[in-house]
């Protein structure tokens, strides 16, 4: 498992997350951007890997806690995901 760095330079650090989740088949990320210039549009904050064994089909479901400006104002955000194949 491995957390990277989104698309846009305000997110291009990994994305903190709870390794103690980790223990119980979840992952919980906090990316925080304090750049003068933050995405406004869509845009990728990170980027988790993961590393399925056998053949098991995951279930994946995503959360979001809280989104703020840098004002520390609560801002209305869609979270979506994607799933990819690796090698």
């Amino acid at each position: 498992m491995g957390v990277e760095g989104g698309e846009h330079e305000a997110f291009a650090e990994p994305a903190y997350y709870d390794t103690a989740a980790l223990m119980n088949n979840r992952i919980i990320v906090a990316a925080f951007g304090m750049a003068d210039e933050l995405p406004t549009g869509k845009t990728r904050a990170a980027t988790i890997h993961l590393q399925i064994a056998g053949d098991a089909e995951p279930e994946y479901e995503l959360m979001l806690t809280v989104a703020g400006n840098r004002e520390g104002n609560e801002i209305a955000v869609t979270i979506t995901g994607s799933v990819g194949e690796g090698n």
